[in-house]
Formats: structure tokens, C-alpha cells, sequence
């Protein structure tokens, strides 16, 4: 008798199907290896975080901020977010003053920073967790549309399913 998890459902119970299952579950996970890393609390690489107060004074920095913002991470800490962002830590600073919950993200749009051109133009994305306020900063790469209409929707609707307990609730 077989005891997988998937045993006594029609039409996974016979060798062919299990060989089939065995070669999905390989390609699958090919494709997650493919996959870039998403570790809760990890930052990638390609953009920075950026802790902020009420004031829009920085609170923490993501360890990458040197290589964007020409700036060491212990230099960055108290500032003034406009001394990392210039002109646009205003779009950023209104973005936050929207943010009514946790899980909401605002593209408040794609800039180039003074310092940062080599960069080229770069996204603005403004979140709370927690109560505390964050500002993204990552390459644009044509991703306006993506960012400015697609992903605060996403990202609400996913946090709105993840606080959901019940299917009555989901539903």
C-alpha cells in the first residue's frame, strides 16, 4: 500500500502518475533554483532600503547604500532623507503621508538622483510594516506601468489574504 501524501486520489495512485509527479516536482524545483532569493528581512541587492521616522529622518539603511548613494550606512543614520534622495525625498515623503495600514505600498514614481545617475533612472516605492515607514529604491527599467499601477495592488491584495483566518473571510 502506498503512504504518500497523495496516495487513494484517483489518478495519482499508479506508477505512471507518480513518475509524472516525480518529473513536475524536479522541474519545479529547477525552477525555483532559478529563482532569485527572497529571504524575509533580506534586501536584494539591485536596490536599498531605507528605514524612515515620522520626520523622514533616516533610522536604518540597507548595508548596499555606499554603492547607490556614495554614502557610508553609519554616515546615512539621522539625516534628513533629502540628503540621500534630494528633490525626490519630497515625492517619497508624500507618498508616506498617504499611507493610512501596514501592507500598503505607493509608487510615488521614477526619478533620477543626483549622485545616483549611473544608476539611471531609478523607482520609488513607500511602505509601512508595523508602523514603521520605508522607502524602496531600486532601478526603474521601464517598469512605471508595473510599479505605478500592478504592484500596490498586489502587494495590498496579498497582505489583505495573509491577515484573512477563515475561508468565510477569504471569501
Amino acid at each position: 500500500m502506498d503512504t504518500t501524501p497523495l496516495a487513494g486520489i484517483t489518478g495519482r495512485d499508479t506508477p505512471a502518475a507518480s513518475a509524472n509527479a516525480d518529473a513536475a516536482g524536479e522541474s519545479a524545483l529547477a525552477e525555483c533554483a532559478r529563482e532569485s532569493i527572497h529571504i524575509p528581512g533580506g534586501i536584494q541587492p539591485h536596490g536599498v532600503l531605507i528605514s524612515v521616522d515620522d520626520d523622514c529622518n533616516v533610522l536604518q539603511v540597507s548595508g548596499n547604500i555606499e554603492q547607490f548613494a556614495h554614502r557610508a550606512p553609519q554616515a546615512c543614520l539621522g539625516q534628513p532623507l533629502d540628503t540621500l534622495l534630494g528633490p525626490a525625498a519630497e515625492r517619497a515623503r508624500n507618498g508616506l503621508t498617504r499611507l493610512t495600514r501596514d501592507g500598503t505600498a505607493i509608487h510615488v514614481g521614477n526619478v533620477l538622483i543626483d549622485g545616483w545617475t549611473e544608476h539611471g533612472p531609478v523607482a520609488i516605492v513607500v511602505h509601512r510594516h508595523e508602523g514603521l515607514f520605508f522607502v524602496e529604491v531600486e532601478p526603474a527599467q521601464d517598469t512605471a506601468d508595473v510599479f505605478s499601477t500592478m504592484y500596490p495592488l498586489v502587494r495590498s491584495f496579498v497582505t489583505e489574504v495573509q491577515s484573512m483566518r477563515t475561508v468565510e473571510q477569504l471569501c
